[in-house]
């Protein structure tokens, strides 16, 4: 039997409560190859050293996370 072992997830990287614990400790800026956020394409968080930067997510992706995170199938019951 072949499987498709070319084809990769759609969705988050891995679930919000991992990718919260990952933090860059960017002092001024954001950039590569410092952030670890930008490395692994994600957005900075709330743990994050720098709390102004320009990759943190915006209101409107944080509603639409929430929006998503509620219709969640698999919190579902059978």
């Amino acid at each position: 039997m072949v499987r498709n072992c070319g084809q990769y997830p759609q969705g988050s990287p891995a679930p919000d409560a991992v990718l919260q614990l990952m933090s860059c400790k960017c002092a001024r800026i954001c950039k590569l190859p410092a952030c670890v956020c930008l490395e692994n394409q994600l957005k900075c968080t709330d743990v994050c050293k720098l709390q102004t930067c320009t990759n943190q997510r915006s209101e409107d992706e944080d509603e639409v996370a929430v929006e998503l995170d509620e219709s969640d199938p698999d919190d579902e019951e059978n």
